[in-house]
């Protein structure tokens, strides 16, 4: 008896991957042939007042009639991946859009540096510096801790 429960249930289960696996084939295949007729944000406002599916796709004038008679949880499945491949390609195109602009400002930082390493560069190379106005420089000194110092030398030499 257990065997034969586990076989029913092990049935069971892939019957509904079957299933699912069918149901994703066929949204999907929906999904190519009326992905152009939508308008997403029209599309959220209706499902956000709960139009059903058919009013959808009347709202938007589909006018392929295998469409209609599909049943009513494929055309829901159908809304909502719509909808949720729709904000996915939104999400993506602005993360792409971020990596660039982060891509365009490391290269100006990296041509930044490049440019200023090969002006180190050829600042190195030169040997010759041109001097404009030179100050001389004046020392201000202490002459008591320096005849201190002098004193302090005398000593060690004496001894």
């Amino acid at each position: 008896m257990t065997t034969t429960t586990n076989n029913s249930s092990s049935s069971s289960s892939s019957t509904n991957d079957v299933e699912r696996r069918n149901l994703i084939w066929k949204v999907e295949s929906l999904y190519s042939r009326t992905n152009k007729y939508f308008y997403q944000p029209a599309l959220v406002e209706l499902c956000n007042i709960s139009v059903c599916s058919r009013c959808c796709l009347r709202f938007f004038n589909i006018r392929e009639i295998g469409l209609y008679q599909e049943p009513s949880n494929t055309l829901d499945h159908l809304i909502n991946y719509i909808i949720e491949i729709t904000n996915f390609n939104n999400e993506q195109s602005k993360l792409k859009q971020q990596q660039q602009e982060q891509e365009q400002v490391q290269a100006k930082i990296k041509a930044e540096d490049n440019t200023e390493t090969s002006n180190n560069n050829n600042s190195n190379s030169n040997t010759t510096i041109e001097v404009k106005d030179v100050k001389p420089i004046k020392f201000q000194y202490d002459y008591n801790s320096l005849a201190n110092l002098t004193n302090l030398n005398n000593s060690k030499n004496h001894n």
